[in-house]
């Protein structure tokens, strides 16, 4: 996460790439562990 957040700071698009990224692979893991319950 703090890679991401250093080489956005060339450029904005990269750190909208990396949230959009971590944030659907949190979504999926989430459901995930819902379903595996």
């Amino acid at each position: 996460m703090h890679y991401c957040m250093e080489k956005s700071n060339m450029r904005f698009g990269k750190l909208l790439l990396c949230y959009r990224f971590f944030s659907w692979n949190f979504l999926y893991f989430t459901t995930y562990l819902i379903i595996m319950e």
